[in-house]
């Protein structure tokens, strides 16, 4: 498995649009094969910094992911309403304990 957290920070003039577009590409990535999970959440102490937050079940299905129309839109998109370079961190955990 693999987790990958995205944070973007996105001018406010920007947002509806940012919103739209990540609200369609999570739609679609939740109809990809290998993925477990997908979301995205707005801080509740900074407007418009958002983070998404996937699950995938290998590199490859996130790799592949990365190729499909709705999420080159989204990435174009985002280029034109962030303040900064959003960061991608892809994390393969050892182990992961359910604490509840």
């Amino acid at each position: 498995m693999i987790i990958v957290i995205a944070r973007a920070f996105v001018r406010p003039e920007k947002r509806d649009d940012f919103l739209a577009a990540a609200r369609h590409s999570v739609a679609e990535t939740r109809k990809e094969a290998g993925n477990i999970a997908y979301d995205f959440y707005e801080s509740q102490t900074e407007a418009n910094r958002f983070v998404f937050v996937e699950r995938w079940k290998s590199h490859e299905a996130n790799k592949a992911h990365l190729q499909q129309p709705h999420v080159q839109a989204l990435l174009q998109t985002a280029a034109e309403c962030v303040v900064e370079m959003p960061t991608i961190e892809a994390i393969t955990p050892a182990k992961i304990d359910m604490l509840a």
